[in-house]
């Protein structure tokens, strides 16, 4: 598990077979979290697997939706992902 936020750079996806589908994934998250962001609050998403949702988060990662590539967007584990407007 990393101790901050992993950092992208290029290539970081180029071994994937399924990259369209990832990205249409991130792509439909997005949306949803944009709808939600129209009422005027913040979105928060802490991922983690089955089993580990008590843990406390290691940090927190502030975004501005609008600003987020799907191209190059990924979550850290344990990191909370607050998204604003």
């Amino acid at each position: 598990m990393a101790d901050e936020p992993v950092e992208y750079y290029e290539g970081f996806f180029d071994d994937r077979d399924d990259r369209a589908d990832d990205l249409a994934s991130v792509r439909a998250l997005l949306a949803v979290i944009d709808d939600a962001l129209a009422g005027g609050d913040a979105v928060e998403l802490l991922p983690v697997w089955v089993g580990d949702e008590g843990e406390k988060p290691l940090g927190v990662v502030a975004l501005a939706s609008h600003l987020v590539d799907p191209e190059r967007f990924f979550f850290t584990e344990h990191f909370l992902y607050r998204f604003n407007a």
